[in-house]
């Protein structure tokens, strides 16, 4: 009977767990998605409600690392000459949560008035301030050369799910419970 008891307190321990780490992640999502629906409407007032008031923004080349000051890329994006059409398209969220600390990668494409720019990769960090995600940090990379389109996700997508299965069964055979529940599943998987 104790162990029942013991079994059922885990198991609802774990679910909670579970739960709150996928509330957090689609928070964490959805304030990057934010962002990036500022940038496209060149909303800087909205973009700086997500953005911390001493938010740094870094972008690496093939040269070097360049710093954009806040306030110059707020400019930027307020300055948006409406007719210009900024789409970036993201392929993926690796997101990983460790309390009030986040970290997040994702791949983009970068289209300018419907014709492609540049791709690349950028990373987010972000904290949880009372009950709201705020980005911290952002630093992405910039190229012209194999670019992720609408007629190649697929593929990349592809490359994404056998990745995750692959690290879910290496989890699986190594007893590994974080990578395997918290990273792998949503809080409902069956």
């Amino acid at each position: 009977k104790a162990l029942f008891y013991i079994t059922a307190i885990l198991f609802i321990a774990f679910n909670l767990k579970a739960q709150h780490s996928d509330i957090d992640r689609k928070e964490v999502i959805a304030a990057i998605d934010s962002f990036f629906t500022a940038l496209h409407n060149g909303d800087s007032s909205t973009m700086s409600k997500i953005m911390h008031p001493t938010a740094v923004m870094k972008t690496v080349t093939a040269e070097k690392v360049h710093t954009s000051p806040m306030s110059t890329f707020l400019m930027s994006v307020a300055m948006k000459p409406r007719k210009n059409v900024w789409l970036e398209k993201l392929y993926t969220y690796e997101i990983k949560i460790y309390g009030n600390l986040a970290s997040a990668n994702t791949e983009y494409s970068f289209f300018l008035d419907g014709n492609l720019s540049h791709c690349g990769y950028n990373h987010f960090v972000l904290a949880k301030e009372n009950n709201s995600w705020k980005i911290h940090f952002i630093i992405d990379t910039r190229r012209k050369d194999n670019c992720l389109t609408k007629e190649n996700r697929f593929e990349v997508e592809r490359t994404a799910i056998d990745s995750l299965m692959n690290r879910w069964h290496k989890a699986a055979a190594t007893a590994d419970e974080a990578v395997f529940s918290d990273s792998s599943m949503t809080a409902d998987a069956i």
